[in-house]
């Protein structure tokens, strides 16, 4: 902690306090603001002076030992709001909620993670904070953003809009740098991309970051070789199936009672652009669900609307919507209706007929699956062949 009471009950905060300063203290007694027990003021030669509960003491809101990193995130922001004498609260405790965020600025709830944390625990707090008419603000350690390997991990902190697409807030303690990671998509071999754009500590207003760079557009356009990456896809999946991995082998068992194998389909279903930061490992059996459905009543035409309830009655039952907190349902139903309708039109399937939003299915889908040996990738030689991505991106 980096606030406490003192014996009169006056809150002291240790942020923009010396060493020397912090010294003058330690004969003092001070007490936690939230459980009113002892605390101990530490000022050692490593980390920051702070306040820490002793190891027998029992406190709603006593904290695993806080790290380095954390504290001098905590104390950075905290003097940046002071150089622009913005009103904030540090370490606010809300009790209507029973829960502290690290840095309270008007209605945002900035929490700042570095350590490992549940999905259940992220969204419980993340939900309590919305229903309360705060906006949550989850900032990313090194470890927790690990420079974006674990696209699986990050996917509880991505937030979205329509200018921006996924996007995350990271920081750096070291070099004192506040990161917004923008335009997150994943593609073969579950690979994260991303654009980013960088503040140095005490550069503009937290509040004005916070509220107006997620309504701008700020354009990144990525290009990625179709063929190549639905090759990288294939192959990855062929050594799945070879190292017998149990996620995999579930699917195939799908797929196989149904007269189709996982490496002989359309080279729709190795089309990973836009899918996997959603699915992740169920692509395929998201994918095996919609062709199954695609392939009812022997279809002609499907409309925009028909895909639309598709995807809602998929992520609502998968529950993929708790995976990503700090997103609203519909949100996700519109951006996976988009880029799965975007994928059909690339692999030409859907093909655009008139302005009603209706496709015309330009495949016959039962054929698709019938099992080959090895997949035809000289059947896409009339894909697109450089896919350019980047929110917004009209079909």
């Amino acid at each position: 902690m980096l606030q406490a009471k003192d014996e009169e009950e006056k809150l002291v905060s240790l942020v923009q306090m010396s060493r020397k300063q912090v010294e003058k203290w330690r004969k003092q007694k001070f007490f936690c603001p939230i459980c009113n027990q002892t605390v101990q003021l530490k000022s050692g030669r490593i980390r920051i002076p702070h306040f820490a509960h002793r190891s027998d003491q029992a406190c709603f809101f006593k904290e695993a030992k806080e790290s380095e990193e954390h504290l001098s995130l905590k104390t950075a922001l905290a003097e940046w709001c002071l150089r622009d004498a913005l009103d904030h609260q540090l370490e606010a405790y809300l009790p209507l909620l029973k829960q502290r965020a690290d840095i309270l600025i008007d209605r945002f709830a900035v929490e700042i993670q570095c350590s490992k944390l549940s999905i259940e625990e992220m969204g419980r707090r993340t939900a309590s904070y919305i229903k309360n008419g705060y906006q949550p603000i989850w900032i990313c350690g090194e470890k927790t953003w690990n420079s974006g390997k674990n696209s699986s991990a990050l996917r509880k902190f991505c937030a979205y809009s329509e200018s921006l697409g996924f996007y995350l807030w990271t920081a750096d303690w070291r070099e004192k740098k506040l990161y917004l990671r923008y335009h997150l998509e994943s593609a073969s071999a579950n690979k994260l991309h991303y654009a980013s754009k960088c503040w140095r500590f005490g550069e503009g207003r937290l509040d004005e970051l916070f509220n107006k760079i997620t309504k701008k557009n700020l354009f990144h356009f990525r290009k990625y070789d179709s063929r190549q990456e639905m090759m990288q896809t294939y192959q990855e999946l062929y050594r799945k199936l070879r190292g017998r991995a149990p996620d995999i082998l579930a699917i195939q068992s799908l797929y196989y009672q149904n007269g189709s194998h996982l490496l002989g389909l359309h080279y729709w279903f190795y089309y990973p652009i836009n899918q996997l930061i959603l699915f992740g490992k169920s692509i395929f059996l998201f994918k095996y669900h919609f062709w199954k459905w695609l392939t009812l009543n022997n279809r002609k035409t499907v409309t925009e609307a028909e895909i639309f309830d598709f995807c809602r009655s998929c992520i609502q039952r998968e529950k993929l919507d708790q995976l990503f907190p700090l997103i609203p349902f519909s949100s996700l139903v519109q951006w996976q209706t988009h880029y799965l309708i975007e994928g059909l039109i690339v692999c030409h399937i859907l093909i655009i007929e008139g302005e009603q939003r209706s496709f015309y299915i330009a495949i016959d889908p039962i054929d698709c699956v019938k099992p080959h040996s090895v997949i035809q990738f000289n059947d896409t030689k009339n894909i697109t062949e450089v896919v350019i991505t980047g929110t917004p991106l009209k079909i």
